[in-house]
């Protein structure tokens, strides 16, 4: 029969793990010192290493128990109230530890949105034709836009038509081609930008 070393409870009354009741025994469990997001205070998207994107509440408490070490089976994350709890299974015993840790958001402002702020557009949609059609289409770029890493910078309304103003020439071109749209296309220098020549493309779209 073991008796624990520390605390001198029986074998029997609590659950032991080698000579130490499970009370007792040591869980190496390394905390960080903290734990820090960027998280964009207009998209709200997460900057995970060098790319920001929309994430989910899993992902974000995944990233955070990547940065823990130990002989913890599994872990949960209170992130709003700093504390986290690791599930232990060691020689048939189950235990539960919480600790404190030092999780947070530092806000930021990403990339996409400090153009858009900025009013920067590399594309223009332009809608024309039945007015029910434009309305119809509109909703449905909206929608595919709102899929991918791009912003609307701002929508026209004119007497032929609807402009949307769009971050980013490849995703535009993308979606038209996936929706089977026909369309022309025109290309105007916008100026320079790090020495390189920075163009605006219109897509034409005759609904």
């Amino acid at each position: 029969m073991y008796i624990c070393p520390k605390c001198g409870t029986q074998e029997g009354t609590k659950k032991f793990i080698g000579p130490f009741c499970i009370d007792c025994y040591y869980f190496r469990i390394n905390v960080p010192d903290k734990v820090e997001l960027q998280q964009c205070k207009r998209c709200l998207k997460i900057k995970f290493g060098s790319k920001w994107t929309r994430s989910s509440e899993r992902k974000i408490k995944d990233y955070v128990k990547s940065k823990f070490k130990g002989e913890f089976t599994n872990a949960e994350f209170l992130l709003d109230k700093k504390k986290a709890l690791f599930i232990i299974e060691k020689d048939g015993a189950k235990t539960e530890i919480e600790k404190t840790i030092n999780f947070n958001f530092n806000l930021d402002i990403c990339p996409e949105c400090n153009k858009k702020a900025g009013g920067y557009f590399e594309a223009i949609i332009q809608l024309r034709g039945n007015s029910d059609r434009i309305k119809k289409y509109f909703r449905i770029f909206e929608k595919e836009l709102d899929k991918v890493e791009t912003f609307v910078s701002k929508v026209v309304e004119l007497k032929e038509g609807l402009d949307i103003y769009v971050g980013n020439t490849r995703v535009v071109l993308a979606i038209i081609k996936r929706l089977g749209l026909r369309h022309t296309i025109s290309t105007k220098l916008a100026g320079q930008k790090q020495g390189k020549r920075v163009y605006r493309t219109s897509f034409a779209i005759r609904l």
